[in-house]
């Protein structure tokens, strides 16, 4: 029992820096776990906090970071939720580090382009029609903009929001 994950979100959108959202995202009455990425433009900063009912850990984010569906932080990396409901993710997330750490210099055809790969954006169980349905690409430079691309087989093209678009 606690304050759903939702509540949490929303709190983290009314906060004035990152320590005042990861604050927010700490509550300590929280019910579960999530992972929130946090850019500042002004404090020219960005961080990844991960959650669980109990505990935490807040990784800076230097330049590059990719992020899979299990918790990748030092602190919290061999905590699996849900054993067995993520089959393959932490495969994917290998191949994706291993793809990311080739790159340079970093361009977002070349996040997408990791993203994109085979081996990251596959089936996530082989034995049902489950799929990783979008891939998420946020491009911080002089704006925030997020840009979502579907799996291929919901036929849609990307769509993008500009946090400059929100205000």
């Amino acid at each position: 029992m606690g304050v759903p994950r939702c509540l949490l979100d929303r709190s983290t959108l009314e906060g004035k820096t990152i320590e005042d959202n990861v604050q927010r995202a700490l509550l300590p009455q929280r019910c579960g776990g999530l992972s929130y990425n946090l850019a500042s433009m002004r404090e020219k900063r960005a961080v990844n906090v991960e959650t669980t009912s109990e505990n935490y850990c807040v990784t800076e984010i230097p330049d590059k970071f990719l992020h899979a569906n299990h918790y990748v932080s030092e602190g919290l990396k061999n905590i699996m939720a849900q054993p067995g409901r993520h089959d393959g993710t932490v495969e994917r997330y290998g191949r994706g580090i291993e793809l990311i750490s080739q790159t340079t210099p970093k361009s977002s055809k070349k996040a997408l382009n990791i993203l994109s790969d085979a081996k990251i954006f596959q089936p996530l169980h082989p034995e049902t029609d489950l799929y990783t349905v979008c891939t998420a690409l946020f491009e911080i430079s002089d704006g925030i903009v997020l840009r979502l691309y579907p799996h291929e087989r919901e036929k849609v093209g990307y769509m993008r929001f500009s946090f400059e678009d929100l205000a």
